[in-house]
């Protein structure tokens, strides 16, 4: 079984080694990288591996989305079974490819496959990965499905692929994994999570409030992401989503009201109108994405 680990970097020069020296060697499994246009010392740290790499070195950032499309592609022409899409702030611990693989040689169902993420000191759960399982025991042995997990590290069969297709490029950077969850729903797969994979995920979390006190424009955007993420939700009609687009937007000005400043409350008012406001387009990016194989190779 033929596996690609696919790894879209930018600026990861703080991450990168760490990243590649925890793949495990083996025949079975080829590393792709897919650099967008980084301006530190990325590329320099890859090009030093001694990992064998196939390393594309693009000179416009194509996102996250984007650059994930293009090792899909490859993945579905070069006939892998499995990609692995790992982020660059992402380490495996021991066996955690392994335990997938051992797992997801035997479903037939459609499924993509989750190790747990843990926080950089390897013992607890990362901060957003907690939001979407409840209860769990580390130690576990019991796989468990799940709605969402975010597309740090998921392990895709590639049927899964030709069936959803590849990231929507409506999102950047932020949401296409929102987006895609929704879509695998839609075509009536979900997320298997394995808890005997483990992987460390190395980043800080930043709040809505704190990313407001930094900088707006980013916060601006991020809330845009968001509300993206429902007006496009291929599992509700046009209108349901937008009602729930709407109830969303309501929900964040009132839990904030009081945390952010009549600006940034302004902010969220202003990117709810440029995401709703968007009927023709929100039209069309709904139809592409239900359409089997949308935005990879097989998208006819």
């Amino acid at each position: 079984m033929k596996t690609l680990i696919a790894i879209a970097t930018y600026n990861g020069e703080k991450y990168i080694s760490n990243c590649l020296n925890s793949i495990p060697n083996s025949p079975d499994v080829q590393i792709y990288i897919f650099d967008n246009n980084s301006t530190d010392s990325t590329l320099q740290l890859i090009k030093q591996s001694k990992k064998n790499i196939t390393l594309i070195e693009s000179d416009v950032n194509l996102g996250f989305g984007g650059a994930n499309n293009e090792m899909i592609n490859y993945a579905i022409i070069n006939k892998f079974d499995f990609i692995f899409l790992m982020n660059q702030d992402t380490y495996f611990l021991k066996n955690c490819l392994e335990n997938l693989l051992s797992i997801a040689q035997t479903k037939e169902e459609l499924y993509i496959y989750s190790p747990l993420h843990l926080a950089s000191d390897g013992k607890t759960l990362d901060q957003n990965f907690a939001n979407y399982i409840e209860d769990l025991n580390l130690d576990s042995k019991h796989s468990f499905e799940a709605a969402f997990v975010n597309a740090a590290a998921w392990l895709i069969p590639i049927k899964t692929l030709k069936k959803v297709g590849g990231f929507c490029p409506d999102f950047f950077h932020y949401g296409e994994d929102r987006n895609y969850a929704q879509r695998l729903k839609y075509f009536g797969g979900q997320f298997l999570i394995i808890p005997q994979a483990k992987l460390i995920h190395d980043r800080t979390v930043t709040s809505y409030t704190e990313l407001a006190a930094i900088d707006l424009m980013k916060f601006k955007q991020r809330i845009r992401v968001y509300l993206k993420c429902f007006i496009l939700d291929v599992n509700s009609n046009g209108i349901v989503s937008f009602l729930t687009t709407t109830k969303t937007l309501l929900g964040l000005i009132k839990n904030n009201l009081f945390s952010l400043s009549p600006l940034s409350i302004l902010k969220i008012i202003q990117a709810y109108f440029e995401v709703v406001l968007r009927i023709r387009t929100n039209y069309k990016t709904r139809s592409a994405c239900k359409r089997i194989g949308a935005y990879s190779i097989i998208d006819v």
